[in-house]
């Protein structure tokens, strides 16, 4: 019945003989008593509740995906052939493609519950500083000055009774 729809091939998978279009939708074991097969969790859903006697979820995880076993012993033609058409046609469709890196994705909220905007960049810590030019400077621009350059910690420091300068003890350490 499977190898009647279009584009379906069979393989070995583990211990069973697997049926697939794009990938696969629907596995038997060598018995041939049953199958599990690939459906949406709607479908399997309407399905289970409308033939509890031969359809019913693959226990654990794969079955919470929609994976349905089916007693082949118990369903007849009718029942299994409408399914059977489901699944080999979810199997079919085009995988979907999941985005690049480089295409755009939705901003993050921020912690205070506002909407991110994306038409004004966050402004960074360094244009936040006041400045004495007409326009604030670009990060390739040099910084205006306007006052005396502080001395940082290693910078040498004038004496009080000699005027020369010498590093404190503290700053003469190796690095």
């Amino acid at each position: 019945m499977c190898l009647a729809l279009e584009g379906t091939t069979s393989a070995p998978h583990f211990d069973r003989t697997a049926y697939r279009a794009r990938k696969i939708f629907a596995t038997v074991p060598p018995d041939g008593r049953s199958a599990n097969l690939l459906l949406v969790p709607d479908l399997q859903s309407a399905v289970v509740d409308a033939m509890p006697h031969a359809f019913q979820p693959v226990p654990g995880g794969w079955g919470r995906m929609g994976y349905t076993t089916v007693d082949l012993t118990k369903a007849t033609e009718t029942e299994l052939a409408p399914v059977l058409r489901e699944s080999h046609a979810l199997a079919s469709e085009p995988a979907k493609r999941k985005p690049s890196k480089s295409e755009a994705r939705p901003a993050k909220p921020s912690k205070n519950g506002a909407k991110p905007s994306t038409a004004i960049a966050k402004p960074s810590k360094r244009d936040a500083r006041p400045s004495t030019a007409a326009t604030k400077p670009s990060k390739g621009d040099a910084k205006p000055s306007t006052a005396a350059a502080k001395p940082s910690k290693g910078d040498a420091k004038p004496s009080k009774t000699t005027g020369t300068t010498s590093r404190s003890p503290r700053t003469t350490r190796a690095r």
